[in-house]
């Protein structure tokens, strides 16, 4: 983390109990999980009260036992990045670091993410909108639609 983002974080901390949120259920939760590690070890090295907090159905029940003044959100992927855990969040009136609900869950969507740059003048990329049902053999590799994709690209 370079120093003007550490920085940031460390000005939205509340002073008391912190409560860094790793892992998850996403595909991403072993990513979470070593980044979230990581930020549990440099919070507590600077000498913040910090407790890591693997995340799992009981959240919300977690976090109510264990009274955090700040949630530092490490989650990667659904839930953590789409606004889910962000409006648990405000619902527990728990302040925290990222992204609010409604700017996680449009930045999840990257076709309205996209769409809505387009609507504020600002440039992007070429696309093409590829739902799950449209993946087919026939689809056209990357080079023949000009936009970067490729057949081989994950699916959910």
């Amino acid at each position: 983390m370079n120093r003007p983002d550490r920085d940031s974080l460390l000005q939205r901390i509340q002073p008391g109990p912190v409560a860094v949120i790793a892992g998850g259920w996403s595909r991403e939760r072993e990513v979470s999980l070593r980044s979230g590690k990581r930020v549990y070890a440099a919070l507590e090295h600077l000498g913040f009260p910090v407790t890591f907090v693997d995340a799992d159905r009981n959240l919300a029940h977690t976090l109510q036992t264990l009274h955090p003044t700040t949630a530092v959100l490490m989650l990667h992927g659904t839930p953590g990045e789409d606004g889910t855990i962000q409006g648990l969040l405000e619902v527990l009136g728990i302040p925290y670091t990222g992204s609010g609900v409604a700017a996680s869950a449009v930045g999840m969507d990257k076709w309205l993410t996209k769409r809505l740059f387009e609507a504020e003048g600002l440039p992007t990329p070429r696309a093409l909108l590829v739902r799950a049902g449209d993946l087919t053999p026939d689809l056209p590799d990357r080079g023949e639609t000009g936009t970067g994709f490729s057949r081989d690209a994950q699916t959910p």
